[in-house]
């Protein structure tokens, strides 16, 4: 379907069930894998995973169907100063009628991450519904590198952090019958709604925090975080559950590809690619993220800027083909031909322009669309949300958050780019209470936000917010 007036590809097709089954060419073209090292970084990066073989998947039926909230699986492990806790799965659903218990207050530090873990993805099902089961490779443990390490005071900063396992791309000549869009990669939890037997088996989702962290875990005798005479500093001391959920989000793909990739003057809609035989191959496709959002300062839409830049690189990757040059032996002269390119001058003006102007960034969601006869969809309106662009690019955070002020105090804070300290996720006010769920109630859903769960919902996820209509 195309969309009118943005000749892009809807996003909202999860609604439809699954139906025909068939036999062809993947419906994935190829999928970029994490490097799981990189985790701790702060910033995931990854790779082109070797190609795949054509696989059988189930064409889609224009026919809605109500989804109900699936089920996601945490592979968990922890080690800590006083305990661990050996690798174990749990399952969770919003299916059970309550959710997980809490720890209590005598419990150890990995016995309480785990409870807490579990809780912060029982908020989750609850908005965000999976009709293919999701898993999360989740560990706990010291990001200090060893004892008395120089580096141990400043990792201690660092509460975590987590990413996709791999990011797929949709072959074009099937995309618009999936209903996703081939110009952006997918994350795999959510390439695994459309297509589940092309994603690989295993985990979704790669989630790291840190043991070190000053962290309060909610228990029997301390639901909400209120203050206790023996919290320390309540400014130094966050919520375990609110930094699970906030990482997760990024799992999901909450993050954008817009990045300083090779330079911290230029940033690039995502990192260069190559083939398994070392071919350039100019840009990795970019995130699905980076699809609505827009320069507001100028009305443009940020894929204008990506579009030019993967066009100045394309052309350059043929030109290096023509010159025999790979990847792996001419690395450093295809750098410097990338540096002297157009593309490069592309990405010093985001970087100096709309990355790094307070609020000139925003994403353009749809709230409300209308479908014709002949499939053809017009988005009848649309909505935004203010991402995080201050004046000094932030690693890591930049373009992958809700504005730190303007969401301040309000049911979005979670995907700010600072955690709330000094208070539990239920202490915290407001929580959103203005959800229209799919069975038409009024419902309290806790502290994610309308706007998170409406940027979800345009990237290709079912969300208690409902398809769009």
């Amino acid at each position: 379907m195309r969309i009118r007036g943005f000749n892009v590809v809807c996003a909202a097709s999860l609604w439809w069930r699954l139906a025909v089954s068939c036999v062809r060419a993947g419906a994935i073209s190829h999928r970029y894998d994490l490097d799981w090292s990189s985790l701790e970084l702060g910033v995931p990066r990854y790779q082109r995973a070797p190609s795949q073989e054509a696989t059988a998947w189930d064409r889609p039926s224009r026919r809605q169907q109500t989804i109900e909230p699936g089920s996601i699986l945490l592979d968990f492990s922890c080690t800590s100063t006083d305990d661990a806790l050996p690798r174990q799965t749990s399952v969770v659903s919003i299916t059970d009628e309550h959710p997980p218990p809490l720890a209590s207050d005598a419990d150890t530090l990995c016995v309480k991450a785990h409870q807490t873990f579990l809780r912060g993805i029982y908020r989750l099902a609850k908005v965000l519904y999976f009709r293919e089961p999701i898993t999360i490779l989740a560990s706990v443990h010291s990001f200090c590198p060893y004892p008395d390490s120089p580096s141990c005071a400043e990792s201690r900063r660092t509460l975590g952090s987590a990413g996709p396992a791999a990011w797929h791309t949709f072959n074009s000549d099937y995309a618009a019958e999936l209903g996703v869009d081939a110009n952006y990669s997918y994350p795999s939890a959510l390439a695994r709604q459309y297509v589940p037997d092309e994603v690989p088996d295993g985990e979704d989702i790669g989630a790291n925090f840190n043991a070190d962290g000053i962290w309060w875990f909610p228990t029997v005798e301390n639901r909400d975080g209120k203050p206790e005479a023996d919290w320390m500093d309540r400014s130094k001391v966050y919520d375990f559950e609110q930094a699970v959920i906030h990482e997760l989000m990024h799992g999901l793909g909450f993050i954008s590809s817009w990045y300083t990739w090779y330079d911290d003057t230029v940033l690039l809609p995502s990192y260069l690619d190559a083939s398994d035989s070392g071919e350039f191959l100019g840009l990795a496709t970019p995130y699905i993220f980076n699809k609505w959002m827009a320069d507001a300062a100028t009305g443009t839409w940020m894929s204008e800027y990506e579009q030019n830049i993967t066009a100045i690189l394309s052309d350059l990757a043929e030109d290096v083909k023509q010159r025999g040059w790979t990847w792996d032996q001419n690395n450093y002269a295809i750098m410097q031909e990338v540096r002297s390119s157009a593309a490069w001058e592309v990405g010093k003006h985001v970087m100096n322009g709309p990355a790094t102007t307070l609020g000139r960034v925003a994403y353009w969601f749809p709230w409300r669309i209308f479908v014709s006869e002949d499939d053809e969809v017009t988005i009848t309106d649309l909505r935004y949300a203010v991402l995080y662009t201050p004046t000094r690019f932030d690693i890591g955070s930049t373009l992958s958050h809700m504005d730190a002020d303007f969401y301040q105090s309000t049911s979005e804070f979670l995907m700010r780019p600072y955690a709330t300290a000094g208070t539990g996720l239920d202490g915290y006010r407001p929580v959103t209470k203005s959800l229209f769920g799919m069975k038409g109630e009024w419902m309290d859903e806790g502290p994610i936000g309308e706007a998170v769960l409406a940027i979800f919902r345009s990237m290709g996820y079912a969300t208690a917010l409902g398809p769009l209509v």
